[in-house]
C-alpha cells in the first residue's frame, strides 16, 4: 500500500486529469470503468452493486463485465461478499469499518471507497472523474461522500478533490 490513494470515476470531464502513468500512488476504479481504455490500470475496482446487476449478459456499461470479474487475476474487487465464481473478489470490511469509525452510512461506491481509504490509513487521497452532478448522485449519493470525505480530513488526510 501507497501513502496515496488516486480514486477514479467515470465523468469524463475530470477523470482524464489523472495521469495513469503514474507509479506513486494506488489506483481505484469502479464497477465497469477498468474497460474503458483510458483507464489503463488499477488496483482495485469496486463492484459493491447485487448480482443481478454485474453479472447481466446485457449490462449497458459493459456487456462483458461478468467475464472480466470471472477471468482476470490481477485486480483486487471490492464487492459485498466473496464470490466463487469472481476469483479476485474481496469482501468489502463493512463490519470492521462500523466498528471502527461508528458509522453506517453509504450512499455509493465511492462512499465505501472513501470509508476504506480511511481504514487503511492513507495519507493522501485524490479523487477524480466524480462530479456528483446527476440527480441521483446530487439528491442521494452527495451526503455520504461528503461525510466520509469529513472523515478522511478528521483524520489528518489530505483530500485533494479534482471536480470542476
Amino acid at each position: 500500500m501507497k501513502d496515496t490513494l488516486a480514486i477514479v470515476g467515470s465523468h469524463p470531464r475530470t477523470r482524464g486529469k489523472f495521469d495513469f502513468a503514474r507509479a506513486d500512488c494506488d489506483i481505484w476504479l469502479f464497477n465497469e470503468a477498468i474497460s474503458n481504455k483510458t483507464m489503463t490500470r488499477a488496483d482495485a475496482v469496486f463492484q459493491m452493486h447485487d448480482r443481478a446487476i454485474w453479472s447481466n449478459p446485457h449490462n449497458r456499461n459493459d456487456p462483458h463485465h461478468y467475464e472480466w470479474l470471472r477471468t482476470q487475476d490481477s485486480v483486487t474487487v471490492y464487492m459485498q461478499n466473496t464470490y466463487p465464481d469472481v476469483p479476485k473478489s474481496e469482501r468489502f470490511p463493512l463490519d470492521e469499518v462500523i466498528e471502527r469509525f461508528k458509522i453506517r452510512y453509504f450512499t455509493s461506491s465511492l462512499s465505501y471507497a472513501l470509508a476504506l481509504a480511511a481504514h487503511k490509513g492513507y495519507r493522501i487521497v485524490e479523487i477524480y472523474g466524480v462530479e456528483m452532478e446527476t440527480n441521483t448522485e446530487y439528491q442521494y449519493q452527495r451526503d455520504g461522500v461528503t461525510l466520509w470525505i469529513g472523515v478522511l480530513l478528521g483524520l489528518g488526510v489530505d483530500v485533494q478533490a479534482h471536480m470542476s
